[in-house]
């Protein structure tokens, strides 16, 4: 069986104080649908801390748009008992108001707080990673947003607890082109790249419809990156002029799910974690894992020639 990582993302928003019990759910959920799909790779909740704020960034309109407190540190060694008990490893999602390539520099200092916020909880935790969205092209060139990037994670993203996976962008505005992250990762040992599928089908506006389209990013980012551990969103996606309207359950816009399924199955990078974002997590999550399995499963029966021959 694959050494393949896969779950789905939290559902349960990391808040202060933590809703425990509503954790320890979402675990046993996962595990249940690991276990009735018979998966042996491993399982990951990738937690929720995007609507975290810092302290003084709490400000009420920050508050009236959801955003909330990160857990406090001391409560995550519990959070990596509860995962452990039901076999699941975790993985974070970081803060939208993450913005390393501003103009302003207290924005940027702000985003490495957040950041180091992340990865410590994570590493509490007992977590693998943390995911990073790292800004919008609003006021800086391509140019200038990369000095700023790089800038920030000068001596900073090393000494980071965990590895920190750069997410390519769903949205124009936002920064996120596959090519432009991996000049960014290739630069530090413990930065690599979360590719999400769905981000890209949106900004190519519907290039993701055949096996080898996702063949050709995965072969890609492998190149560049080798052996480091690569992080892979999956779901369908809306999309328009802008880009990414909203992620949607698979089968429900026009990005071929079963030719990403095939691909991951295929030619992911061995240390690979896959994360299911569909809105209705238990059943995508269970078709993704399922639909893997399958394809690994028929891999072992296939003769030496059956697919090279």
């Amino acid at each position: 069986m694959s050494r393949i990582l896969v779950g789905f993302t939290g559902a349960t928003e990391m808040s202060r104080p933590l809703d425990l019990s509503r954790l320890e759910e979402e675990f046993r959920l996962l595990r249940r649908i690991g276990d009735e799909v018979g998966y042996e790779g491993g399982l990951v909740d990738e937690l929720h801390f995007a609507l975290c704020a810092l302290g003084d960034q709490l400000i009420p309109s920050l508050k009236r748009m959801g955003y909330v407190l990160y857990p406090r540190r001391s409560a995550m060694p519990e959070v990596g008992e509860l995962a452990r008990r039901h076999e699941v490893r975790l993985g974070g999602h970081g803060s939208y108001l993450i913005n390393l390539a501003s103009s302003r520099k207290a924005l940027r200092r702000a985003s490495k707080g957040h950041i180091t916020a992340l990865c410590n909880r994570m590493e509490m935790s007992g977590g693998m990673y943390g995911v990073v969205h790292v800004g919008y092209w609003k006021g800086v060139s391509r140019k200038e947003a990369e000095e700023h990037i790089v800038e920030s994670l000068e001596g900073f993203a090393d000494k980071l607890p965990v590895p920190i996976a750069l997410e390519n962008a769903g949205l124009f505005k936002a920064i996120g082109p596959v090519d432009f992250l991996l000049g960014i990762a290739e630069r530090f040992r413990n930065v690599t790249l979360c590719i999400d599928f769905a981000h890209i089908h949106a900004t190519t506006k519907g290039g993701i419809k055949s096996k080898e389209a996702a063949e050709a990013v995965l072969a890609h980012v492998k190149e560049r990156l080798g052996d480091r551990l690569i992080v892979i969103h999956v779901s369908d996606i809306r999309w328009g002029e802008s880009g990414e309207v909203r992620h949607v359950r698979f089968g429900e816009s026009d990005l071929n799910y079963r030719a990403v399924f095939e691909a991951i199955a295929e030619e992911a990078p061995k240390n690979c974690v896959v994360i299911c974002e569909s809105p209705d997590r238990a059943n995508d999550t269970r078709l993704l894992i399922g639909s893997l399995r399958a394809r690994f499963e028929s891999r072992k029966t296939e003769g030496p020639c059956d697919r090279s021959c």
